[in-house]
């Protein structure tokens, strides 16, 4: 039951109902309703709930379903992959600008030398990010 799983979620987590209440921004008594059976938790609470203990929704309002932990949220291979290429760009970007013991006209032209694969490295870690972050997004 609801009510059960959400008691023994916040047992496990060693918070007191009072803690739980003020993390989720409600009563005391509400997380006192929930955890007897007495009252239910709105829609956006149990989505609450469930980013809060990472379990999933289906685990909260099943019978059933068997508590599994969520996998850590993709967003942060996204915004990781995204700060590499940047990282990457700004560090070639010093490089070119500093001319690598290069004369002005070399130190110009992009080739797949070391600085070519960089770069195009960095374009695809930036295009995976993007693309981690998108489809994160798209499972809320």
């Amino acid at each position: 039951m609801l009510s059960e799983k959400i008691r023994e979620l916040r047992r496990k987590s060693g918070l007191s109902q009072e803690e739980l209440a003020e993390k989720l921004n409600v009563s005391r008594q509400a997380v006192s309703k929930w955890e007897t059976g007495a009252a239910v938790p709105t829609t956006e609470t149990l989505v609450q709930l469930a980013d809060f203990f990472e379990v999933s929704l289906d685990f909260l309002l099943r019978d059933n379903a068997v508590s599994q932990k969520r996998p850590p949220a993709r967003r942060w291979l996204g915004i990781s992959l995204i700060a590499a290429a940047v990282f990457a760009v700004l560090l070639m970007t010093i490089l070119q600008l500093t001319g690598n013991g290069r004369s002005a006209a070399q130190s110009s032209a992009v080739t797949l030398d070391g600085n070519g694969i960089i770069i195009a490295l960095s374009v695809l870690c930036a295009v995976g990010g993007i693309a981690i972050l998108i489809s994160s997004k798209n499972r809320r």
